[in-house]
């Protein structure tokens, strides 16, 4: 027993950097229709219309339940949130009034009565999810509203039949049309009959206009709908502006504004209205010249500018509309596609590579505020090569810097190639250190010029695209900061690259939780500029053209398989079903025939091509239910469950052509993997493959624990875990059950493995399978603790602290209280 202890503590050692190199954290995913108000014209903005939501009657209350959330930042909060019109002739009104960060103001009018409903302005997350519930009571004759908490009681006097429509946003009902419609967003809408749940509308992502009842009662229709779960995997174009040549761009992170600088007059786009503002210089032209850049700092609310061949730092004055100094004409800037950072210890901006006249840059200035002048901090650096294209994110103690392309002499002719290395810039000790390198990848890649650093959850963003196409397209991927594979997310962005004629930029803007891209393209004589949103957390787009990454695919697979390798080269007893194959073809070969279920849903055919956008909405709800009726169930799927999954709204005869035409295309699609296909030999549909290792769920689920083996187990269970939780990016009410089974076991194979193994034991092991627990659930307090006490033990209080942290934000997010253990008690627990 000692030497198994012994070499599974070695091999946990020898792969544990992977690992947990590989964790990032997955975030509540976001669903819900959000409104177009009043940045489109009236006839463009969003309705939510349901014909006849519920009746009411004397011997009952009805509850109406909706989570609400607000824009921020708008010049107008005006609006309909909801309207209840009861046999055609009276109505029942929720207005927002004002949702500025000065007055949180409602109206509930019933019939031709107001009442006012006020929300405490302080009140912490008011730009978040709200909960309101809407309760009428005939037999009482009240009516009560109820928005995160705060009540309002009113009279209600209504004898009618009490048939109800039910819209929110824009209407054209006659006698009760409005067009007036806050910047808000709904989810989750539920009616409830004397407590009973009757009609629920998730209100995620739908085809065409309907919006379907889950429980199958009373459908919607939506008008000019703006899908929130779309939002997080598309990027949507905020700003198509034409620009003078020459033009830069800057992002001001505080009030959340692109400004492009064009040499004539600034352009000012607002992310909270879409607005575009105009601002003409004063002081006459610019004289930008190419290659010039731009940065807004907050610090100092300024924004700046400077070539930096000129080494001279120029400052707009927002009240005089002028610049402190125009341009010298020069031929060409030597420094085309250079970094820049703002780095809070000194005040400074640096300026960091470049290319021009053949020559890549290897050296970093330093231009002070206080001097408006730049300094030459290093020409040269042992660590950092030669280079251009690089993406460069910062935080409060240093920045990051990530790829390129250059050489090592800094000779344009002498072997330029692409770079996938991590640097680290510390702004106390102005060192430059390697931290990590990608493998070299056959598609290869650029960077645009920034990225964004989570330093909650130690992630990176950058923006990715190919150097040697013009008509090319730009890929967001995420990273971890401590290395390890990268994650492409969302769909692409258009971008014409023509090297120095173009660029590219990634920003965050907080209060409006979204992913900022920039993009220009310079011809000449203007320069095209675009601006894309995309809400945060993103999630990948099935649908959206496959972005080849072997390199983190075959990085995630030799790492799995090198795990595997360890575990299996140890073992003496008899192996549980999930490992009795060793995984060495996996290392030298990319995943094959394999089908995800845990993060994101996700199938590779037999090629290792990535074919899940071959699934539509219909053929992923009819694999899925008859994958996890086959897995879970053991018996598969009637074809009368599948026509009440997916075709209720037909006839038996129409339901069961959709049914045979469906699962032909399916079929269809399975060809191109070897070894899974449906079959209906026991009169049910099911899914048939190889026991192992073709379909997560099925390895994970036939897991069996013995006290003996629990360590190995625990290890194999939570490595699929490392992908994120089951199914994550799919919210269909057919799946909790699925999703439950899972969590539970995931959760019972954990509170059993705690309680047989004290912390103390085994420290390593411990430690990777709390990472990969908590990278599943956020939520889950144990592996919190866990994570804490013994990175803490370890000496690494500052991760330690900010796991604590990490857990505590999102246990306030959910449970709308604070987390109440305190840091050191957990660390003091064990």
């Amino acid at each position: 027993m000692r030497d198994k202890f012994i070499a599974v503590q070695f091999s946990i050692h020898a792969i544990a950097f992977l690992l947990l190199a590989l964790s990032h954290v997955v975030f509540a995913q976001g669903h819900g229709l959000s409104f177009h108000s009043y940045e489109k014209v009236q006839n463009e903005r969003t309705s939510l219309f349901f014909p006849s939501a519920f009746e009411l009657s004397k011997n009952q209350d009805i509850l109406l339940r909706f989570d609400l959330k607000f824009k921020p930042n708008q010049v107008s909060y005006y609006g309909y949130v909801f309207r209840i019109i009861l046999d055609d002739q009276f109505n029942i009104d929720l207005i927002c009034d004002d949702f500025s960060n000065q007055n949180k103001m409602f109206s509930m009018v019933v019939g031709n009565q107001q009442h006012v409903l006020k929300l405490p302005h302080s009140a912490p997350g008011l730009y978040g999810w709200l909960p309101v519930q809407v309760k009428i009571s005939p037999q009482w004759d009240a009516l009560e509203i109820k928005i995160n908490g705060v009540v309002q009681t009113v009279r209600f006097n209504y004898k009618g039949k009490g048939q109800a429509k039910l819209c929110f946003g824009s209407n054209n009902i006659a006698g009760f049309s409005t067009t007036d419609v806050p910047p808000m967003s709904v989810r989750n809408l539920r009616v409830l009959d004397k407590g009973e749940l009757v009609s629920r509308w998730l209100l995620a992502e739908s085809q065409g206009h309907d919006v379907s009842d889950s429980l199958g009662r009373i459908n919607g229709v939506t008008d000019n709908p703006n899908w929130i779960r779309a939002l997080h995997s598309r990027w949507q174009r905020v700003a198509d502006i034409k620009l003078g040549p020459a033009s830069s761009v800057a992002f001001d992170k505080t009030n959340e504004r692109v400004i492009y600088v064009s040499d004539t007059a600034l352009y000012i786009v607002d992310l909270a209205t879409n607005s575009v503002q105009r601002i003409v210089y004063s002081s006459g032209p610019l004289g930008l010249q190419h290659g010039n850049q731009s940065m807004y700092l907050s610090e100092t609310n300024s924004l700046y500018n400077f070539l930096p061949d000129e080494s001279v730092l120029n400052v707009f004055d927002f009240e005089k509309r002028s610049w402190t100094r125009t341009f010298k004409t020069r031929e060409k800037t030597a420094f085309w596609h250079s970094n820049k950072f703002y780095s809070p210890r000194d005040s400074a901006i640096y300026v960091l590579g470049g290319y021009g006249y053949y020559m890549y840059k290897g050296g970093l200035m330093k231009g002070s505020l206080q001097t408006a002048q730049f300094d030459t901090v290093f020409t040269v650096n042992p660590v950092y090569s030669p280079r251009y294209l690089s993406g460069v994110g910062t935080t409060s103690e240093g920045a990051y810097i990530f790829g390129g392309f250059g050489s090592q002499s800094g000779k344009q002719g002498l072997n330029p190639h692409h770079y996938y290395d991590m640097l680290y810039f510390d702004f106390a000790t102005r060192r430059m250190r390697k931290l990590w390198e990608l493998p070299r990848s056959t598609e290869e890649f650029v960077l645009a010029n920034s990225m964004w650093i989570d330093t909650l959850q130690q992630h990176f963003y950058a923006l990715t695209y190919p150097k040697n196409i013009f008509d090319s397209a730009i890929q967001l991927v995420r990273g971890s900061l401590s290395g390890g594979a990268l994650t492409p997310l969302a769909d692409s962005i258009p971008f014409l690259f023509q090297d120095i004629n173009s660029y590219a930029d990634l920003y965050f803007a907080a209060k409006n939780e979204q992913l900022i891209a920039v993009t220009l393209y310079d011809d000449g004589t203007e320069t095209s500029a675009q601006v894309y949103s995309l809400y945060f957390p993103p999630m990948t787009a099935a649908s959206a053209a496959p972005v080849d990454r072997s390199y983190p695919i075959g990085l995630l697979a030799g790492i799995l398989a090198l795990l595997g390798l360890s575990l299996w080269g140890v073992r003496k007893k008899q192996q549980p079903p999930i490992l009795s194959q060793p995984l060495d073809n996996d290392v030298v070969k990319q995943p094959v025939n394999r089908v995800y279920l845990f993060g994101n849903f996700q199938v590779l055919d037999r090629e290792g091509s990535d074919i899940t956008k071959e699934f539509t909405p219909v053929l992923k709800q009819l694999f899925l239910f008859i994958a996890l009726q086959t897995i879970l169930n053991r018996s598969g799927a009637s074809s009368e469950r599948l026509y009440e999954l997916l075709w209720s709204d037909k006839d038996l005869k129409s339901a069961r052509n959709n049914l045979l035409v469906n699962i032909g295309k399916l079929k269809n699609v399975l060809a191109a993997l070897d070894n899974i296909h449906l079959s209906k030999d026991t009169g049910y549909w099911r899914l048939q493959f190889d026991e192992h290792r073709q379909v997560d769920l099925s390895d994970f689920w036939h897991i069996r624990f013995t006290p003996e083996n629990r360590i190995e187990q625990m290890l194999t269970l939570s490595a699929f875990l490392e992908r994120g939780p089951f199914l994550m990016d799919l919210d269909f009410e057919w799946m909790d059950e699925a999703k439950g089974l899972v969590a539970s076991k995931v959760a019972d194979s954990y509170a059993t493995f705690l309680k047989e193994f004290p912390i103390l034991t085994f420290t390593d092991t411990h430690l990777i399978i709390a990472k990969r627990i908590g990278h599943y659930d956020l939520m889950n307090e144990d592996a919190m603790m866990v994570r804490c006490f013994i990175l803490s033990q370890m000496g690494s209080h500052q991760e330690a602290k900010q796991a604590y942290e990490s857990f505590a934000v999102e246990y306030q997010k959910l449970y709308d209280e604070e987390y109440g253990t305190p840091f050191k008690k957990i660390i003091a627990r064990y």
